[in-house]
């Protein structure tokens, strides 16, 4: 059988061998099984079957902006981030690249091309890691965002905000960014930690969720 990457599940027959130490170990075995009941087992990616007739159609890259500013430290970045790390396995799970912009005033970004193969979990998690702990100005990502539109691998990518979405308003530059990106197709989601975000950025995406007591969909 041949592999192609590594996905997460409860698939005892094809995960990795570094879970089935967590089993041998009496003093992890108790984290393999809250792996293995959340589905959180690293596991062998079978190579897909190209032999049928019909073929899947294949859904396009994500680029993600996730605050990682002074305003979202404690539970909401940890929220955030986990909200990422989920949408990272998604991903995986579905051959779709990623693009991940960490900001607050400033920002650090990350590629990964392809999720699922071995290696970019690591680094991803490590990325995840960093925080900025300044002030918050989503603009600077967002035209970042754009810019990452014009690469070969993320022309049909849509972007998601991960936010507290307590900025200033965004500069007319950004804004122009964001209206052209919409006429050629990219739709702008935003998935808002908290209930105070600014309400003229939030009226800019396409797509607005928020996590308060849970997720819901705003419009």
């Amino acid at each position: 059988v041949a592999y192609d990457g590594i996905y997460y599940s409860d698939d005892v027959q094809t995960m990795v061998s570094s879970e089935l130490l967590l089993h041998h170990n009496p003093r992890t075995r108790t984290e393999f099984y809250r792996r293995y009941a959340q589905k959180q087992l690293q596991c062998f990616k079978h190579t897909p079957d190209d032999s049928g007739s019909g073929k899947k159609q294949q859904k396009g890259p994500v680029i993600v902006c996730l605050d990682t500013s002074g305003s979202m430290s404690g539970s909401p970045e940890k929220i955030a981030k986990a909200l990422t790390l989920a949408l990272v396995q998604v991903a995986a799970s579905e051959n779709r690249a990623l693009f991940i912009i960490s900001f607050s005033v400033q920002f650090e970004s990350i590629c990964i091309k392809n999720p699922s193969a071995m290696g970019e979990l690591l680094r991803i998690e490590s990325f995840l890691e960093m925080s900025f702990n300044g002030g918050t100005d989503i603009g600077p990502a967002c035209e970042r965002a754009c810019e990452v539109l014009d690469e070969d691998a993320f022309t049909n990518a849509d972007i998601l905000m991960i936010s507290d979405f307590l900025t200033p308003p965004l500069s007319a530059s950004a804004r122009d960014r964001i209206e052209i990106a919409k006429q050629t197709g990219t739709l702008f989601y935003a998935l808002e930690v908290g209930t105070s975000g600014d309400a003229g950025v939030l009226s800019l995406m396409d797509s607005h969720w928020r996590y308060a007591r849970g997720l819901e969909k705003v419009r």
